[in-house]
């Protein structure tokens, strides 16, 4: 990762409360030199979106319960782009109110938007290795990427993005990207794919 220099790097899962500077240097590439996270609730979630300030420049910032959006300005363009960095309930009792806070989202943002990260949701059942699927929880996450008129990235280099790591393992794809039609008109060639693991 830190091989890669990324102008903008999303972290889910961070199980960290706050983030100062000095932390963020430990494991993000030296470029990222600006932050800002949504805290975790004690070891569970936690989410941060980092930029390289000689790229982008940070226009205003909002954290909700399960998403950080973040509008960046590009040094090299009058490009205004909305990054929103999610992490989606693990509990299923709390997906309703987590896909009307994309809702609400949605409704604050204007010109290109990408949406991403970990939305511990399905969409069909091909997106998971076993037959426990959910029919009516897919079919409110789908009408609700429907009627926010969201594109998802294709990621053509795996099936699954999430393992329970047992020795019959789950195996899911819960990780995804979204932009809308406006960020897919001014970068329509835009894909997705997956670095190997470390650990």
């Amino acid at each position: 990762f830190a091989t890669c220099r990324p102008s903008i790097a999303f972290l889910q899962e961070t199980k960290l409360s706050d983030i100062p500077a000095a932390k963020f240097k430990t494991f993000l590439p030296a470029n990222l030199s600006a932050h800002c996270f949504l805290a975790a609730d004690g070891s569970r979630g936690g989410v941060a979106t980092a930029w390289d300030e000689n790229q982008l420049s940070l226009v205003s910032t909002h954290a909700k319960t399960y998403t950080l959006t973040t509008v960046l300005s590009f040094a090299a363009s009058d490009l205004l782009l909305t990054l929103t960095n999610v992490y989606g309930p693990s509990d299923h009792s709390f997906t309703v109110a987590f896909l009307e806070e994309l809702r609400d989202v949605s409704s604050t943002v204007t010109g290109a938007w990408l949406l991403s990260g970990d939305f511990n949701l399905i969409r069909d059942p091909s997106e998971k290795n076993n037959d426990n699927f959910d029919t009516a929880r897919a079919d409110a996450f789908n009408q609700t990427i429907h009627d926010l008129t969201l594109i998802e990235l294709p990621l053509l280099d795996r099936s699954f993005t999430w393992s329970n790591q047992r020795s019959s393992p789950v195996l899911a794809r819960l990780d995804r990207a979204f932009l809308n039609t406006d960020l897919d008109a001014v970068a329509p060639n835009t894909t997705l794919t997956s670095l190997s693991h470390a650990t």
